[in-house]
């Protein structure tokens, strides 16, 4: 199936430059930067429903075949459970958590949920995950969970009987295939006046700590299909109405 090639999310335009240094990493001149605002992406992408499964079945530790442990993701890992947790102290010392319902897209195998959990008893828990493994993980740990992505949670009935105080998308949003579409549907899952939580790589702002290979290979780039900095981030935010 031929993937379906994109312009900038952010500002539409289709002047773009290649990135010399990636294409002998990547197998050719896939990861791109909008001349005309400076945001990092991805052209070509397979539909979303396509690359939640790559997630779902290919690259987390839960996946059905992951071709090695050290090629999977976990959450599990201390220095991503440490910056997790992070997030969440930050958002209750910035807004509160307690007595307040939180949604988290992306949910994975629930350690950021746990720890909202652990740590504010009185918090409203649900998770949006495509992984049929890693809701099973959700499950287990006793929080509410929808298993698919926004699109289809927002296509599923009674959707709108749950809107939350708080909606995290945590080293995620660069996962999606449409930054945009997602951010506009959080709007509909969010109460008026709620609070939007975004968290994601800042590779491109400063200095690698690992090769080039450990950070982008010849597999489907669309898995991460943006890289954003803190003005692309800003902007897509001020796009997307937050």
């Amino acid at each position: 199936m031929e993937n379906n090639k994109y312009p900038c999310d952010i500002c539409k335009s289709n002047d773009l430059a290649r990135i010399p240094s990636l294409s002998k990493y990547t197998g050719g001149d896939k990861i791109f930067t909008c001349k005309n605002c400076g945001f990092v992406f991805v052209t070509e992408r397979r539909s979303s429903d396509q690359v939640a499964n790559s997630w779902s079945d290919e690259i987390f530790a839960t996946a059905k075949n992951p071709s090695s442990q050290s090629e999977t993701f976990t959450a599990t890992r201390p220095a991503i459970k440490a910056r997790l947790l992070h997030v969440l102290e930050t958002a209750n010392q910035e807004i509160g958590i307690e007595n307040k319902s939180l949604c988290d897209i992306g949910a994975g195998e629930g350690v950021f949920l746990n720890y909202a959990k652990l740590l504010f008893e009185n918090t409203e828990l649900f998770g949006i995950e495509p992984s049929k493994r890693n809701c099973k993980i959700l499950s287990n740990l006793s929080i509410k969970n929808f298993q698919g992505t926004i699109q289809d949670y927002l296509d599923a009935s009674n959707h709108q009987k749950q809107l939350f105080d708080i909606v995290t998308i945590l080293w995620t949003l660069e996962a999606t295939q449409n930054c945009v579409e997602v951010m506009n549907m959080i709007h509909n899952i969010l109460k008026p006046n709620g609070h939007i939580i975004v968290a994601t790589g800042s590779r491109i702002l400063m200095p690698f700590k690992k090769p080039l290979q450990y950070y982008v290979n010849d597999k489907p780039q669309d898995t991460h299909c943006f890289r954003f900095s803190y003005n692309s981030l800003t902007n897509l935010l001020k796009l997307t109405g937050f």
